[in-house]
């Protein structure tokens, strides 16, 4: 990759092309041009770019990829992920892996092995300068060896408090929810996660692996997540979760005093509600229709709308409700 760059000579300021390439995973200088003097250099632009023509054109994304890589280097992303996960000094960390990986997915997903074509056509090169063998689907697959599931863990949750601190997220209300994701993986593979169940894609003919997330209701941030087997109902699940919530609740109440937990009837059993009794979560849930078949019977006029902006789309019924 070619840079301009400046070099003094007894006061005078005079330029040169240098290009650098990563050799041996060190960056060193392979071929340097001189360019000369500002007006020199602007008066040879002027007078070649008349008649000269372009002989090719290079289109490379550019906004959505430093937006995102500049924002994990505000949240010193890298640094913390190569702290628990470090490795030997050479080529890329587990950390630049991660996040160039991080930032495939959001903007144009593809596979590993498609991930080198994608990367040459950003402008990542210049921020996390890598070689194709670098960039190989095995490669990939070498350095997350190196991560773990307790390495997951504590990962998440400093980097979920870094969130809260540097970008002042409200607490107040946090949102709980699962869900899954089918899969092509082999039926004769002996991973465990992988399974048949009700999938919400409808694609019950594949296996698939299922996630729940605790998220900020202010900008929907991950806070917490949980991946488990792809044939566990989400209630079943959330029994567990909740005796995790409670020790998290901890480490986040030092951001909020108040904290409401919200989710859907999907997750409801009465062991979940029994351990959220013992944490010092506020809960709001949802009951199916069947929980309240009485309310059912009182016409919709008995029910009025409550005060307040936000709550004009709701509505309660009066104090005497029945038919």
């Amino acid at each position: 990759m070619a840079s301009l760059t400046a070099k003094v000579v007894r006061g005078r300021t005079y330029y040169y092309s240098r290009e650098c390439q990563r050799i041996d995973g060190k960056p060193k200088i392979v071929r340097t041009v001189y360019l000369g003097s500002a007006a020199e250099f602007i008066a040879g632009s002027i007078k070649h770019g008349q008649d000269a023509q372009p002989q090719s054109v290079d289109i490379a994304a550019f906004g959505d990829v430093v937006a995102l890589y500049a924002l994990a280097r505000q949240m010193g992303l890298v640094e913390l992920l190569d702290r628990h996960v470090p490795k030997r000094a050479q080529g890329l960390s587990v950390g630049q892996y991660l996040l160039l990986a991080a930032i495939n997915r959001a903007v144009h997903p593809t596979s590993k092995l498609r991930l080198a074509d994608w990367y040459r056509n950003t402008a990542l090169p210049r921020l996390i300068p890598a070689t194709a063998k670098q960039l190989s689907s095995q490669s990939f697959w070498n350095h997350l060896d190196f991560v773990e599931e307790p390495h997951i863990t504590a990962i998440e949750r400093e980097l979920s408090q870094r969130l809260v601190e540097q970008f002042q997220l409200s607490l107040r209300t946090l949102a709980y929810d699962g869900t899954n994701f089918f899969s092509f993986i082999d039926t004769r593979s002996p991973a465990t996660l992988p399974q048949r169940g009700h999938n919400k894609q409808k694609r019950n003919d594949l296996r698939q692996v299922s996630l729940g997330m605790l998220v900020s209701t202010d900008f929907h941030v991950p806070l917490f997540h949980k991946v488990y087997a792809g044939n566990v109902p989400d209630c079943t699940i959330f029994q567990t979760v909740t005796e995790e919530l409670r020790v998290r609740y901890r480490e986040l109440a030092r951001d909020c005093e108040h904290i409401t937990l919200i989710f859907d009837k999907g997750n409801n059993s009465e062991q979940a509600f029994q351990t959220l009794d013992a944490t010092a979560f506020h809960f709001v849930g949802s009951l199916t229709p069947s929980h309240h078949m009485d309310l059912l019977d009182v016409p919709a006029s008995r029910y009025q709308p409550l005060t307040g902006e936000r709550l004009a789309a709701t509505r309660q019924g009066s104090a005497t409700t029945s038919p």
